[in-house]
């Protein structure tokens, strides 16, 4: 946050960005991509936003927060405070980019904390060093990187032309002192833990049940069963019997129609036990 109030540490950027980038820090879970979860989902910002109970909760958050509206204050000697509006950072906090509104950049930034544990925004400055643009970066496309003398940077993966063009004359890896990190609970000080990774198998499982209620749904809400031949079918036979009957009695326009069955073929449902009963309640 201190870069953001005047070109601090620009004397030493030329110096760190020689340096070595050093390894990744992660924040105990990797904060990139997916991760399995015990149901055999893989969870992800995407993935996890489709659950109704994750998207209501980080939606209803990061609206919240985003109608906050900051101010700039500066303290006066007998303690009182100043309102300060024209301030770079004061103005920033209007219009942080040419693309968005305060609101909507905040938004974006607490989305990411919320699923992530991390919120990144590249800090592009003037030609005196004073922050005119906050760049909001995903954070599944940011990978912290420490080196051996303690400096920090952030490897950005550009996605869009946009932030292409935005960040074209940023580094690949982005000295700390020119980006705004926002992080979470964190293991290692550097990287915020990933909230859906901590999450993975809780987010995995509501995932898991929401498709097979959906696919039971999608069958009638009804138990799949048997269709016994008191012949030998052929293999070609089976398979277009199967996919008939499929056509036939899936999906909820199927349900209550009458079926007819050829050739001594008889269909035995499997019936419903107390745990369908339950899962169906």
């Amino acid at each position: 946050m201190a870069g953001l109030f005047g070109a601090i540490g620009r004397a030493l950027a030329p110096e760190r960005t020689r340096a070595s980038a050093g390894v990744p820090s992660y924040g105990m879970i990797p904060p990139l991509g997916s991760v399995p979860s015990a149901s055999g989902l893989m969870i992800s910002q995407a993935t996890a936003m489709a659950v109704a109970a994750v998207y209501a909760c980080v939606s209803i958050r990061a609206k919240d927060v985003a109608r906050c509206t900051p101010r700039l204050f500066v303290r006066n000697d007998d303690g009182s405070r100043d309102q300060v509006t024209d301030h770079v950072v004061a103005q920033l906090f209007v219009r942080p980019n040419r693309q968005q509104t305060w609101f909507e950049f905040w938004q974006q930034m607490m989305v990411g904390y919320l699923l992530r544990g991390n919120a990144y925004a590249a800090i592009l400055r003037d030609r005196r060093g004073n922050p005119a643009e906050l760049i909001p970066i995903n954070p599944d496309a940011v990978m912290v990187l420490e080196a051996a003398d303690g400096s920090v940077f952030y490897n950005v993966n550009r996605i869009g032309l946009w932030q292409i063009a935005m960040l074209r004359n940023q580094p690949v890896a982005i000295p700390e002192e020119d980006v705004f990190h926002l992080r979470g609970i964190s293991f290692n000080t550097l990287v915020g833990t990933s909230t859906i990774g901590l999450a993975r198998d809780a987010i995995g499982l509501a995932m898991g049940l929401e498709q097979q209620a959906s696919r039971w749904v999608g069958n009638g809400a009804r138990p799949s069963g048997v269709l016994k031949a008191k012949t030998r079918l052929s293999e070609g036979a089976a398979m277009r019997l199967k996919q008939q009957w499929q056509a036939f009695s899936g999906g909820l326009q199927n349900v209550g129609q009458t079926a007819v069955l050829e050739e001594g073929v008889d269909w035995q449902a499997v019936q419903l036990t107390s745990v369908d009963l339950e899962f169906i309640q």
